[in-house]
């Protein structure tokens, strides 16, 4: 039978749970700490929105194909403009470390496979994400203290 796998990169996108993925660690730290720091700001990495993640994972689906393929934006974003971004958005310092980390200093997807597959570019760019995210990740964190408030009342 027919098997796809998709090796997916840095996919991100809003969610309520803590989780230690670097964009949502960052964000969760900004909104609940109004502080956060990372190991260094160095590191490239391919960086994918999750609606783009999941539109072109449906449009494989779909495809004939069997076998791998990259999933990314075949963009290579560095940690450090990603704290650029967001701290644009919350407008609080993040703050670099400058601890070596392992591994690769730089990867990032080679989608051209996954491009003569699918009819499929990704609509966000790192900043249309990040803020999406940003914002989506603002307004549970309202809902939070609003429950919260209701608890008092």
């Amino acid at each position: 039978f027919d098997i796809i796998d998709v090796r997916i990169s840095n996919v991100y996108g809003p969610t309520k749970l803590i989780r230690p993925d670097i964009v949502p660690s960052i964000i969760w730290s900004l909104i609940h700490k109004k502080s956060a720091s990372v190991w260094t700001k160095k590191p490239i990495r391919d960086f994918i929105f999750v609606d783009d993640a999941i539109d072109s994972v449906l449009k494989l689906i779909k495809s004939k194909f069997s076998g791998t393929v990259n999933l990314g934006t075949g963009i290579g974003s560095s940690v450090g403009q990603l704290c650029t971004y967001l701290e644009e958005l919350s407008g609080i310092e993040i703050v670099d470390q400058n601890i070596k980390v392992p591994g690769h200093m730089e990867f990032f997807q080679d989608i051209s496979l996954l491009k003569s597959l699918i009819n499929w570019t990704p609509k966000y760019s790192l900043k249309e994400g990040l803020t999406k995210t940003y914002n989506t990740m603002m307004e549970y964190y309202k809902e939070e203290e609003v429950k919260e408030s209701l608890k008092n009342f």
